[in-house]
């Protein structure tokens, strides 16, 4: 028996293109039906070309078609297709999102930047309580690092950055991941969270981090399997130094040394040290003692926002501009 609405989420982003097929209740529960994921990388060299090649575009192109008959077997009445960093810079976007709808019939949403900040926010709101102070939810995709900045009684701060893992990497760590390349982009962090994020208003906050980084964190942190198991820690919290120490850890590792890591997904390996660098300059920026791993993030707000829950926790309209 269904829960409640089913509907169907197909997130394109940077890195992966995920689909999640679930029943939700007026209530906000969520029961997962099917999910899927596969891994195009859209945004692999848009830092050089601006440009989608033409090698990721077909593999997105045959996970979409594949995800889209997917969720007509489920039996979804409402498939929302959404897509966010890579295709909403590239200058070639629009031909994608063209090419998408000729091949699958999807109509692609672009998200920008601080919808997918609000999102991540609207999902967290339905795992933890934002009520007790301030919180800031941290989202690290392949290609934009989002953040939310919420507190009781105000309306929430949204920003997004171009500082995803694989824009990251490409930039910064191309050559290697020394020490010295690993701080100059934490310096590159560093120097666009003091233009967008006031560190005296917002310290030590409750930090969460949502995403395919921080999935990945809490697996090898808790010497998980992999990936998968990740929503069992959903929730667990992880000191700042020891963010730190992993982070060093992978950093030191050889690539082939880092596929083998227990927790790991090997097509993470080569962008994971950006995306935690990335996430541990955030804490530092916010002197944050821990960071909580949310195993949910905006395909979660999406089901929601798309099944027509109410978010209780929306005073109204956020008003934010993403920095770029």
């Amino acid at each position: 028996m269904s829960l409640g609405r089913r509907v169907a989420v197909i997130d394109v982003g940077s890195n992966s293109i995920r689909l999640v097929v679930a029943d939700v209740a007026p209530d906000g529960r969520i029961a997962v039906v099917e999910e899927r994921r596969e891994t195009p990388r859209l945004g692999a060299g848009l830092h050089d070309t601006g440009r989608l090649s033409d090698g990721a575009t077909g593999r997105a192109l045959e996970a979409l078609h594949g995800m889209a008959t997917l969720a007509g077997q489920r039996h979804a009445e409402r498939v929302v297709a959404v897509a966010t960093s890579a295709v909403r810079d590239a200058v070639n976007g629009a031909d994608f999102l063209q090419l998408v709808r000729e091949t699958t019939g999807l109509a692609l949403r672009v998200l920008d930047g601080t919808e997918e900040a609000n999102l991540a926010l609207r999902s967290a709101r339905a795992h933890f309580d934002l009520d007790a102070g301030r919180t800031v939810v941290m989202d690290v995709g392949g290609g934009s690092l989002e953040l939310a900045l919420s507190a009781p009684g105000t309306r929430p701060q949204l920003h997004s950055h171009p500082l995803g893992a694989i824009r990251l990497t490409e930039r910064f760590l191309a050559r290697g991941q020394s020490r010295r390349a690993v701080r100059r982009l934490r310096d590159a962090v560093r120097a666009a969270l003091r233009e967008s994020v006031d560190a005296d208003a917002w310290r030590a906050p409750v930090l969460i981090g949502s995403g395919g980084t921080f999935t990945a964190l809490a697996a090898i942190h808790l010497r998980h399997d992999d990936e998968r198991q990740a929503r069992a820690a959903h929730g667990a919290a992880i000191p700042r130094e020891a963010v730190e120490a992993l982070l060093e850890e992978l950093r030191a590792l050889s690539p082939a040394a880092r596929r083998r890591v227990r927790g790991l997904n090997p097509q993470r390996a080569d962008i994971i040290v950006a995306g935690l660098a990335a996430a541990a300059e955030v804490a530092a920026h916010l002197d944050a003692p821990e960071l909580l791993v949310s195993a949910y993030g905006i395909r979660e707000g999406l089901l929601l926002e798309s099944a027509d829950v109410p978010d209780p926790g929306e005073l109204s309209s956020p008003s934010a501009t993403p920095q770029r």
